[in-house]
C-alpha cells in the first residue's frame, strides 16, 4: 500500500544520500594529495558536482525524448526501456547483471 511506497522511497533516498556524502567524505582524505588543495579542491567539487549534474540532466532528457512517460514509469527498468528505444536489444537480465557489478564497484570504491 501507500505506506509500503513511502517506505521504500525514504529508504532508497537515505542510501543515495549515504553514498553522495560518503563520496565526499573520501575526496576530502584525497586533498592533501594535490598541489595548492586550498584553490584546486573546492574547483574540483564544483567541476565534479557540475559534470554529474549535467549527465543526470542529459540522460534524464534523452530518456523522456525515446520513451513516453507511461513506460517510464510503468517499468522495473526504466533505463533499460530507453536502451531498446534506441535499437540496442539488450538481455534484461545481462543488463541487470552490469547494472548490479557497476553498483557494487562504486560501493567498495568508497
Amino acid at each position: 500500500g501507500t505506506g509500503y511506497a513511502l517506505l521504500t522511497g525514504v529508504l532508497g533516498a537515505t542510501a543515495l544520500g549515504f553514498f553522495a556524502f560518503v563520496g565526499f567524505e573520501d575526496s576530502v582524505n584525497m586533498a592533501e594529495e594535490t598541489k595548492n588543495p586550498a584553490r584546486n579542491f573546492p574547483r574540483a567539487i564544483f567541476i565534479g558536482v557540475g559534470v554529474t549534474g549535467t549527465i543526470y540532466v542529459l540522460v534524464a532528457l534523452i530518456s523522456s525524448l525515446l520513451v513516453d512517460s507511461e513506460t517510464l514509469s510503468g517499468s522495473s527498468g526504466p533505463l533499460l526501456e530507453v536502451v531498446k528505444a534506441g535499437g540496442v536489444d539488450f538481455p534484461p537480465k545481462l543488463f541487470a547483471l552490469i547494472a548490479l557489478f557497476a553498483v557494487t564497484n562504486s560501493a567498495l570504491i568508497n
